[in-house]
């Protein structure tokens, strides 16, 4: 169940231990380098699903058949964030959402435990505290939404620190 009042702070707890459009010509920058750094490129027929309408995943989410010649992972999770910038009153603010793709993500049918579920989970809840974070960062930044130089910095710091984790 999604939890009111979601914060970074209450998605620490869940992510702990686990691994990993726009009006301005700034704008459209942070959108090409994020979404280069974030979001696979595949095929969908299963429609993706944001965190705040499906908070737990299930094995029953997990649509993709895992490759026959694949002896490691056990499972593989295709989440991230999708988000879209936007002016609001002469500054850059930033819609963001963790998605999860059931059509992107497979688990080895005998390898379906608790324990590997609650990994991917972690997966899933580390792609909602980027989103929250990416979103704090864009409004902490305070960028005008004419200030290319100072919002392709701050563009370039979000997806270092992404590609970092």
């Amino acid at each position: 169940m999604a939890e009111s009042g979601l914060t970074v702070e209450n998605l620490r707890g869940r992510v702990r231990g686990f691994f990993h459009e726009a009006q301005s010509m700034a704008a459209k920058a942070i959108v090409a380098l994020i979404v280069a750094a974030c979001v696979p490129a595949h095929a969908q027929s299963a429609p993706d699903f944001t965190w705040t309408q499906h908070p737990t995943v299930t094995w029953a989410d997990f649509k993709d058949q895992p490759p026959k010649s694949v002896a490691y992972p056990s499972a593989v999770s295709d989440t991230g964030f999708k988000y879209q910038l936007v002016c609001r009153n002469g500054m850059l603010d930033i819609h963001a959402a963790a998605f999860f793709s059931p059509s992107g993500s497979w688990a080895k049918p005998d390898e379906r435990t608790a324990e590997l579920l609650k990994h991917e989970q972690g997966h899933f809840d580390m792609a909602e505290s980027y989103a929250l974070r990416l979103r704090k960062a864009a409004l902490d930044a305070k960028v005008r939404c004419d200030d290319r130089a100072k919002a392709n910095v701050a563009g370039q710091r979000m997806v270092a620190e992404f590609q970092q984790r």
